[in-house]
């Protein structure tokens, strides 16, 4: 009966139409998420393209240099100076130079890829996990990535927190993990919003995370206990 009950208040609630304020909230987070993986890809863009011209630039620069070298071998005799060369100015080559400049994007925070911030924060909320951590983090960062636009987009995000929970089952992850990795994507997420976060921004974004993560976790206890009743019930035989 009580499960009836369940469904049914699901039901209702799933056919009820949204409030203005429901509206804009997701509004806002598509238009900021759709900022940052814009962001993200052109960064990269620049990136590859930029450090391959600049590559090829300093090849040439340094090929120079060192044909001229040659060709006054011998002529010359150069003092070093440990003076001078404490007084001498930091250089950066063309390719880093180029990395600095493509990795600026309209006052957003995205110096570093997205799993390197992410990996800070979550590490720093959870340091127990670094050791059974995956050591492939782009891989971590697809599957957020993924999860994300399902869960704004309203598609296949069950599936895939189902998958994530089978997928976990063998894990031991307490609410304190769920919670530092919540709270570990708020904050990436706000930081590489930039000059575009605001506030409203973190609180809109710190309650869609913590239902996304909510609804891994859940999957993910679900999956766990499956595991753990075919283990018992094969020590049992």
């Amino acid at each position: 009966m009580g499960n009836d009950q369940s469904k049914s208040q699901a039901n209702l609630n799933a056919g009820k139409e949204p409030s203005m304020e429901e509206i804009c909230k997701k509004e806002l987070m598509k238009l900021s998420w759709n900022l940052i993986v814009t962001a993200e890809e052109q960064a990269e863009l620049n990136l590859t393209s930029n450090t391959s011209g600049a590559r090829s630039q300093t090849e040439e620069e340094e090929t120079g240099e060192q044909k001229s070298e040659a060709a006054m071998e011998g002529k010359y005799v150069v003092q070093d100076s440990d003076e001078e060369e404490e007084d001498k100015p930091e250089h950066k080559d063309a390719a880093t130079l180029a990395i600095e400049k493509a990795l600026s994007f309209g006052g957003m925070n995205i110096q570093h890829p997205f799993d390197v911030d992410f990996g800070k924060n979550f590490f720093g909320n959870c340091p127990d996990l670094v050791e059974r951590f995956p050591t492939n983090y782009q891989l971590v960062t697809r599957m957020i990535t993924t999860f994300i636009t399902s869960a704004i987009e309203g598609t296949k995000f069950h599936r895939l927190a189902r998958h994530f929970g089978k997928s976990h089952a063998k894990y031991e992850l307490d609410d304190a993990h769920y919670k530092g990795f919540a709270m570990a994507l708020v904050d990436t997420l706000v930081y590489r919003l930039g000059k575009y976060s605001t506030i409203e921004m973190m609180k809109i974004w710190r309650e869609e995370c913590l239902k996304i993560v909510g609804t891994m976790q859940a999957q993910h206890k679900k999956y766990q206990k499956r595991r753990q009743d075919r283990m018992a019930g094969r020590m049992a035989q």
